[in-house]
């Protein structure tokens, strides 16, 4: 009793095709799975190449020194704000900050007649050197902003 059913058709005939029907078949696979096999190690190659490349990270050294005793040292960079008050001299502080992120920095001291410098330094090497002026008559100051990595720019 059949019931209306009806074999598929690749089962109605159970010989496997021969000759040029089944050769080009058979190219015809291979080269779809190629094709998919290509695009599936390419995809990898692609997402790799669209990362944002990793950014250089450098220590960075803010030192200040000179005649004066003691100053108030303001530095910023997107990340961070700090101040420090009647800070003595010398002064040192290390971070440490990806390229090309922003940094301020400033330092003042009330007493006209001081004098003071601020150096800079990027993994030990010095790029920035400033030194102090007369500001308005009534506070000496030195003041320095740049890009770390790009502090010649």
């Amino acid at each position: 009793m059949n019931h209306g059913f009806r074999p598929a058709p690749w089962r109605r005939n159970h010989r496997k095709p021969r000759g040029r029907l089944f050769a080009r078949r058979s190219v015809e696979c291979v080269a779809r799975s190629l094709a998919t096999a290509g695009a599936l190690l390419l995809l990898p190659l692609v997402w790799i190449s669209c990362l944002k490349p990793e950014e250089r990270l450098y220590h960075v050294e803010l030192q200040v020194g000179g005649t004066a005793g003691y100053v108030d040292i303001v530095y910023e960079s997107p990340d961070f704000l700090h101040r420090e008050e009647d800070v003595q001299l010398p002064w040192t502080y290390g971070f440490d900050a990806h390229e090309g992120e922003e940094l301020h920095i400033f330092a003042s001291a009330p007493n006209l007649e001081d004098t003071f410098w601020l150096l800079v330094l990027e993994d030990g090497e010095e790029v920035l050197i400033a030194s102090s002026c007369l500001c308005n008559g009534n506070y000496v100051s030195v003041e320095a902003h740049g890009t770390v990595g790009h502090w010649e720019d």
